[in-house]
């Protein structure tokens, strides 16, 4: 454990905190390794390819930005990509059967949010061409003919 505060540099996705392991690759790929402290040259994220995936460990807390940028790294690495631009306080999540798929937005913020899409929005049942415009603390939900 680190003390309260304390903080341990990381070869890349920012610093480390909480907590610092020491431990071995043993045949995973290093992201980074810890480049101070008591723990410094171990491997603070790797990750082992099984299968068709792979699986990571992080011996470490990450900042919230360093955990925004590893988990853009393993969806970029996983082939994952975004169908919206993220935006603050915006969930999109996007559920689909094959030949339809549905779009969830909640919008947290204090702002309305925007999205290019075309389909019905569920709630109300209007027709949406264009531009989706979800309300600030509102929900909507959109049927599209077709998974995009």
């Amino acid at each position: 454990p680190l003390h309260e505060g304390e903080t341990v540099s990381l070869s890349a996705f920012s610093a480390g905190a909480v907590f610092s392991e020491l431990g071995a690759a043993d045949g995973a790929e290093v992201l980074a390794h810890f480049t101070e402290g008591p723990v410094a040259g171990s491997p603070a994220i790797t990750r082992n390819p099984v299968g068709t995936g792979a699986a990571y460990y992080i011996a470490t807390r990450l900042s919230a930005d360093g955990t925004d940028e590893l988990l853009a790294w393993i969806a970029t690495d996983a082939g994952v990509e975004a169908a919206y631009e993220p935006q603050d306080d915006v969930e999109i999540v996007r559920r689909s059967n094959g030949d339809r798929s549905w779009l969830f937005v909640i919008n947290h913020s204090d702002d309305d949010a925007e999205l290019a899409i075309d389909g019905v929005e569920l709630i109300s049942g209007a027709s949406v061409e264009g531009t989706l415009v979800v309300p600030a603390g509102k929900v909507a939900v959109v049927r599209q003919a077709h998974t995009q």
